[in-house]
């Protein structure tokens, strides 16, 4: 359940300090109570002002967070609207997955305990010629994969590696 937020939970904001918040674009609250994320333009306390997400938390005191939450405060008080957070469904957390170097899939597939030798055995398994031709040139010739490239996904299916395996593979390898 929710708890409300009022202003006896923000705190002064640091008077020694170039930092400021010029502008909230948005303001998301999290699953957790009283935790937001907040599109905000800042100047944080190096003097550098850009757009960020910015997450508050109650009773952060550091640096630009007392500031942020008044905001926040203000930004309600305004009558502004507030999301919920939705976390990303698997397909976008797929899709923001960092793409890996050959050597990375490959290392991976293999402390995974599956060979390359397999991999070529499905790729030689595609019955039409050219979709088979141009198969083995991504195989062999990629600079990088994505996670959901069309031929990751072949592969995998036809090893029987499910999503949540070729994730937990591509999380490991991509530190390879």
């Amino acid at each position: 359940m929710m708890t409300e937020i009022n202003e006896n939970q923000t705190a002064t904001p640091p008077t020694d300090t170039k930092a400021a918040l010029h502008k909230i674009f948005s303001v998301t609250r999290a699953q957790q109570d009283n935790f937001f994320k907040v599109k905000c333009e800042i100047t944080d306390t190096f003097g550098v002002r850009y757009v960020t997400d910015y997450v508050s938390a109650p009773g952060d005191t550091f640096g630009l967070a007392p500031i942020v939450r008044a905001g926040i405060f203000r930004w309600i008080a305004d009558g502004n609207a507030i999301s919920l957070y939705l976390p990303p469904t698997d397909e976008e957390r797929r899709v923001a997955m960092p793409s890996l170097t050959p050597r990375q899939l490959r290392l991976g597939l293999v402390n995974s305990g599956f060979s390359i030798a397999s991999v070529q055995s499905v790729i030689d398994a595609i019955g039409d010629a050219t979709t088979r031709e141009k198969a083995q040139i991504e195989w062999e010739f990629a600079s990088s994969y994505a996670r959901i490239h069309p031929l990751i996904t072949q592969i995998t299916a036809a090893l029987a590696i499910n999503d949540d395996e070729v994730d937990t593979m591509w999380a490991a390898a991509e530190f390879l």
